[in-house]
C-alpha cells in the first residue's frame, strides 16, 4: 500500500505524551532501529541507536510549521546528532530555514523524506525537503527493482539519493508488525545509516558522514537524473572499515591549458565537499606560493575526476 504524504496543519495541544495514536512514528521508528538477533519481528538499520521520540503531528497527520521548528530545535539542544523528518507539507518557513541552519552550527544531519507527489522537487519544492544546507539530506523512495517508486518525489539537484520505500515491513503499535510505503519509510533508512557511520567513527564532521553515505551508494539507472547521486543507498559500502580517504592515482595538466591540473582518486568523491581550502599548498617554478582558484567536477568521470584551477607563475615544475 501506499502511505500519504504526512501534512502540517493546524495542531496546537502541547503535553509531554508522545505515544503513537497513528502507527507512521512507530513504523518509521523500528526501520530506524528495531532491535535484531532476538527471534522477534524485524530488524531495523541500527540495533544500537538511541531514539527520541519527538510528536508534533496528531492521529490525522495535522500538526504546524512552528512545532516542527520546536521539534527540531529541542532534538538539536539534547544532543542528538541526527533527525528523521518523514513528514512533507507547507510553503517555506524562514524560520525552519533557520532551524536547520542552526543545527549545522551544531554537526546535526537533517534527513528528510522528498515526498509522495511523484513530483520534480527541483521545479516544485517541497518542504522540509527543500531547504538549502549542506546537513541536509533528501531520500527518494524505490522499489525492490531498483526503481524509483511510482509516487516519489525525486530531483537531479534538490534529492541526494534513493532507499527503499516501497511495501517495507516494520514495527506498528501494540506489539504488531506491518507493511507502509512511501518516502517516509525511505529517509529512516538513510536515518539509521547516518547513525550507524556516526556510531562508527565518533570523531567525524557532519560533513563528513555525509560524504561517505553519498560518496558509497549503488549507481541505478532508474535514478539517473532523477537524484543527485544517481544511485540508492548502499548501507554496507558506507559503513566499511576504509577511513583514509580518497587517494589521488593520477595527477597531469589538462591538454591546452597550463593553469589546470587534472586529479584522478581511487573512488568517488562528493564534488562539494572537494574545494580550494582543501588543497595545502601548491607551488610554481621557483617554490613561491601559487593560488588555487577553483576545484570543479570533470563532467563524466563519476566523481572520481577534478581539475585544480590556479594562477600562472610561469613556466617550470609545479607541485
Amino acid at each position: 500500500m501506499r502511505s500519504r504524504s504526512r501534512r502540517g496543519h493546524l495542531w496546537r495541544k502541547r503535553s509531554p505524551n508522545v505515544r503513537d495514536d497513528n502507527n507512521h512514528g512507530t513504523h518509521v521508528a523500528g526501520i530506524i532501529g528495531a532491535v535484531g538477533n532476538n527471534e522477534l519481528g524485524v530488524v531495523g538499520v541500527n540495533w544500537n541507536v538511541q531514539l527520541m521520540t519527538l510528536k508534533f503531528l496528531n492521529s490525522s497527520g495535522k500538526g504546524t510549521t512552528s512545532n516542527a521548528i520546536k521539534a527540531l530545535n529541542y532534538a538539536v539542544q539534547m544532543g542528538a546528532h541526527v533527525s528523521n523528518h518523514s513528514y512533507s507539507g507547507g510553503a517555506y518557513d524562514a524560520a525552519f530555514a533557520d532551524a536547520v541552519a542552526s543545527a549545522r552550527s551544531r554537526g546535526h544531519i537533517v534527513v528528510t523524506a522528498a515526498g509522495n507527489d511523484f513530483s520534480n522537487n527541483d521545479v516544485n519544492p517541497a518542504y522540509p525537503a527543500n531547504y538549502v544546507s549542506d546537513n541536509l539530506i533528501s531520500v527518494a523512495a524505490t522499489d525492490a527493482y531498483d526503481y524509483i517508486a511510482g509516487f516519489s518525489n525525486y530531483g537531479a539537484t534538490t534529492v541526494h539519493l534513493g532507499a527503499p520505500g516501497v511495501s517495507i515491513l516494520s514495527t506498528v503499535r501494540n506489539g504488531s508488525y506491518g507493511y507502509m510505503s512511501g518516502t517516509s519509510m525511505a529517509a529512516p533508512h538513510v536515518t539509521g545509516a547516518v547513525a550507524l557511520i556516526r556510531g562508527l567513527h565518533p570523531e567525524w564532521s557532519y560533513d563528513q558522514v555525509i560524504a561517505k553515505l553519498l560518496t558509497t551508494v549503488d549507481k541505478v539507472a532508474d535514478l539517473d537524473g532523477q537524484v543527485q547521486t544517481g544511485g540508492r543507498l548502499n548501507l554496507g559500502r558506507a559503513v566499511t572499515s576504509e577511513t583514509v580517504g580518497p587517494r589521488i592515482e593520477s595527477a597531469s595538466y589538462v591538454p591546452g591549458d597550463h593553469t589546470r591540473i587534472r586529479l584522478r582518486f581511487n573512488e568517488a568523491i562528493l564534488p562539494g565537499s572537494f574545494t580550494p581550502d582543501d588543497l595545502v599548498s601548491l607551488t610554481g617554478p621557483e617554490g613561491q606560493g601559487v593560488e588555487v582558484t577553483a576545484v570543479t567536477a570533470v563532467p563524466g568521470s563519476a566523481d572520481r575526476e577534478f581539475d585544480v584551477s590556479f594562477t600562472s607563475a610561469g613556466i617550470g615544475t609545479y607541485q
